[in-house]
């Protein structure tokens, strides 16, 4: 929302022309070439992305249960529940909190949650293990399941990225990691 209020949109959810884009590519190009840890990575991209002025606004307020609703799709993320077991959890009807949550969050719940499994085989692909180990511990059923899934919401196979140079070089911060090592415990 900060961002949207500096930039052009495209479409919904797709901003260009952000005010100090030069800068920011230059950032960019310039962590790829340097050693630098994922806090310094973070801390730099927020500067240049957020202006000051927009930092600390509250741009939108969301309902709690959309809130909770985020969180337990993260902590559960290898379950495979079924909607009408999240509505339960936030007493909402199923059809209910399927509009809130594409209301508040701009995506449907069940996309959300494969975007996010889709992140978390990501990363996990980033730190070092196996496809197979990766999209399992993402809550997919399969690295099929996952290379399609990756396709459908980047509109790449995830071979471009990971199976090909130049390979990915992540800046994972030391709070994803920790989160993420409590998936593959």
């Amino acid at each position: 929302a900060a961002l949207k209020s500096i930039m052009l949109p495209v479409c919904d959810g797709v901003c260009y022309q952000h005010p100090q884009e030069d800068l920011l590519i230059s950032q960019l190009l310039d962590i790829r070439h340097r050693e630098m840890s994922p806090d310094q990575v973070y801390k730099i991209l927020r500067d240049f992305i957020v202006l000051p002025q927009l930092r600390g606004k509250i741009f939108e307020t969301f309902d709690p249960r959309i809130v909770e609703m985020v969180n337990h799709i993260r902590n559960s993320v290898q379950e495979n529940l079924k909607l009408d077991v999240f509505a339960a959890s936030v007493n909402l009807s199923t059809s209910r909190l399927e509009k809130l949550f594409k209301q508040q969050v701009g995506v449907p719940i069940t996309r959300y949650r494969m975007c996010y499994r889709v992140f978390i085989g990501i990363t996990l692909l980033a730190l070092g293990h196996s496809v197979t180990e990766s999209a399992l511990s993402a809550g997919l059923a399969s690295t099929a399941h996952f290379s399609k899934s990756f396709s459908t919401i980047h509109r790449v196979p995830p071979s471009l990225f990971f199976l090909k140079p130049p390979y990915v070089q992540p800046h994972i911060s030391d709070d994803l990691v920790e989160s993420i090592k409590l998936l593959t415990a």
